[in-house]
Order: C-alpha cells, then sequence, then structure tokens
C-alpha cells in the first residue's frame, strides 16, 4: 500500500502539475486515513479502502470542521480513482455516494431504511431452499445487529448463542454481547439446519455465512448481494451494511431506546458517534403532533 501510495504522490506532481501544499495535504489526509483502517485491523488494499465511510463517521465524530471533512473526501477519492483507474483496486467506495461535510448536518431519516422496506427485504428472501435460508438469516442478521461489514462478515459458529438470544463479537481483545430478535435466532437456526451444512466445502471454515462456493463472504459478494436484494424489493436507496447500522440505531431510538444503550450495541467507544447517528431524529409522537395538531403550522 505505501509504495502505491508513493505512486500515487509522483502522479499529482508529474501529472497534475498539483503544488507543493496541495500535495503535502493529500499526503496528510491518505496518512490519517491509513493510520485509521490499521487501527481497525484492515491490511488488504480493497479492505482498508472500505473503512472509507467509517473514517468520515470518525471525523464527523470528533467534530472536524467543514472544510477538514470536504478536503479528506476530495483527497481520498482522488486516490481511489487513481486506484480504479490503474486496476489496483476493485470497486471505488465511494463511487456515486454524497457525503456531508459539515458536522451539524445529519442524515435524513428518510435516506434510512423504513420498517416496511426491512420487511420486503426479508420477504424478498424467503425461499424454501439453500439460497433462501441462507439469504434470509443474513438480512435477519444484518438487521438485528447493526455490526459492521468486517464483524458481520466474521461470525463464527462459536459466536453463536441462539438458545440465550445473543451472539458474541471480539474488537480489540473486547467482548460485546449483541442481542438477536427472535426472528432472527429462528433464521440462523433454519440456516444452519436446511443451508450451511450443504454449502460446506473443503477445506472446512467455522465462519457463519457462506457464499455458493462454501467460502465465507468477501465484502464485495456482500455488496452484490444487498444490491441484489434492494433490486428484488423494488427499493431504490443504495443498500450498504452501514445503512442497515444507521436504520437499526433510529429504529430503536424510535422506540425509546436510550442513547448509552445505542453505544454498547453499536460498539462505539465515543458516545459522540453514536449522538452522531440519530442526530436529527425526532420521536414520532413530535412529528405526528406537529402534522396534526390544529394549531402546530400556526406562526
Amino acid at each position: 500500500m505505501e509504495q502505491m501510495v508513493k505512486n500515487f504522490i509522483r502522479f499529482l506532481k508529474k501529472q497534475r502539475n498539483l503544488k507543493e501544499n496541495t500535495i503535502l495535504s493529500y499526503q496528510r489526509d491518505i496518512d490519517a486515513f491509513l493510520e485509521f483502517a490499521r487501527k481497525n485491523g484492515q491490511t488488504e488494499m480493497q479492505a482498508i479502502c472500505m473503512e472509507f465511510d467509517n473514517y468520515l463517521e470518525d471525523l464527523h465524530a470528533k467534530k472536524r470542521s467543514r472544510s477538514t471533512v470536504s478536503r479528506n473526501i476530495a483527497s481520498l477519492r482522488c486516490l481511489f480513482r487513481y486506484m480504479t483507474a490503474n486496476k489496483l483496486l476493485e470497486a471505488d467506495p465511494s463511487k456515486g455516494k454524497k457525503y456531508e461535510t459539515g458536522t451539524e448536518s445529519a442524515r435524513e431519516y428518510q435516506d434510512l431504511l423504513t420498517i416496511e422496506e426491512i420487511d420486503r427485504l426479508i420477504n424478498a428472501a424467503k425461499t424454501e431452499d439453500v439460497k433462501g435460508y441462507r439469504d434470509t438469516a443474513m438480512l435477519e442478521t444484518l438487521y438485528a445487529t447493526g455490526l459492521k461489514v468486517t464483524d458481520f462478515l466474521n461470525i463464527r459458529l462459536s459466536d453463536l448463542h441462539l438458545k440465550e438470544g445473543y451472539l458474541t463479537v471480539e474488537t480489540d481483545g473486547h467482548t460485546r454481547y449483541v442481542p438477536l430478535y427472535k426472528g432472527a435466532t429462528k433464521a440462523i437456526r433454519a440456516y444452519l439446519n436446511q443451508g450451511r451444512k450443504y454449502l460446506e466445502a473443503s477445506p472446512k471454515t467455522d465462519v457463519l455465512f457462506l457464499n455458493l462456493n462454501g467460502q465465507p463472504f468477501s465484502r464485495q459478494g456482500l455488496w452484490k448481494f444487498l444490491k441484489t436484494y434492494g433490486q428484488k424489493a423494488g427499493i431504490q436507496k443504495e443498500l450498504t451494511p452501514q445503512l442497515f447500522r444507521r436504520s437499526m440505531a433510529v429504529h430503536l431510538a424510535e422506540n425509546g431506546a436510550d442513547v448509552t444503550v445505542l453505544q454498547e450495541l453499536l460498539g462505539h467507544k465515543n458516545i459522540a458517534l453514536t449522538k452522531q447517528y440519530i442526530k436529527g431524529f425526532k420521536p414520532k409522537i413530535i412529528s405526528d403532533y406537529k402534522k396534526y395538531h390544529p394549531r402546530s403550522q400556526q406562526s
């Protein structure tokens, strides 16, 4: 990765003819991003780049200025385009996305998945075959846990405690206990009994979710999986694990969950990041009051 960054900086100097101060700014932004990805345990190039959204959230949580966030977005997007053009990166994690640049602007509530859309996605997966059992379990687990991509893909059989209704996640030597609602435990059981054992290939793995070749899902495989079901369910929003994560957080807040509970569930070290997840959220009782009260529209 370091050599690739050096080549990119050389490209900026010789091909783009950027000023030295601008190039130094690119270098600082890229170095900070790579350090963040390494702290999250990423070593492979594609996996490092897929930390982009998490990195921006971290900048927001640390209340970095609008100009700082905007500059980081520009620097890293330029890097991703360079890598994609040179076939060093399979997919640009920022392509086609709009990013907020100020800590004061929260993701709009309507941009999240609704409960009705979650139901449509899960219903689209429900077929009584190996793939259907697996896909239903994956969607239920994503929504039940709100896990980050890496944590979700690394769920192992030994992490499951279905009788008790939870799974465990190991992060930085710390064990988190993540609850599972009944529908999720039921779907996982069905997958284990009627799906996974038919997918297993040699060499065997204890990773929970396997692709049709019997191997653990890759990040790219998971993104394609979600895109496919988004199309099947007729959902126009770009489906990502991060969208499930944010949607779950807001739905829990809507039902009265305390922010400290959400912090534990999401595995946030800094509660400011948890607050950023639900920033702009208003309880339904408030939105209904404003909508229906006869005097609420009067100034």
